[in-house]
C-alpha cells in the first residue's frame, strides 16, 4: 500500500509497503490543475511488477491537464 497525492503533478507521499499509517499528508501540491495522467503514470510506476496492483483515486474528476486517454489500456 502507498499513497499518491496530485494536483498539478502528483508526489509520492508513501512509497509502497506493507504496512504503514497515514498521520498526515504533508507532500505540497498544486492544487490550481488536475493532471490525472501524470498522476496514474507515476502510481503504475510504483506498483511491483511481481504482484497485481491496484489503484484508488479520489479526484473531482475534472482533468484540466494531460490526457488520460494516454495512459488507460
Amino acid at each position: 500500500t502507498g499513497l499518491l497525492v496530485f494536483g498539478q503533478t502528483p508526489a509520492v507521499e508513501q512509497p509502497p509497503r506493507m504496512n504503514y499509517v497515514v498521520e498526515a499528508i504533508n507532500s505540497q501540491i498544486d492544487r490550481g490543475a488536475t493532471n490525472v495522467e501524470q498522476a496514474l503514470s507515476l502510481a503504475a510506476a510504483m506498483l511491483p511488477d511481481d504482484k497485481q496492483g491496484r489503484l484508488v483515486v479520489m479526484s473531482d474528476g475534472v482533468e484540466t491537464e494531460g490526457n488520460l486517454s494516454r495512459v488507460l489500456d
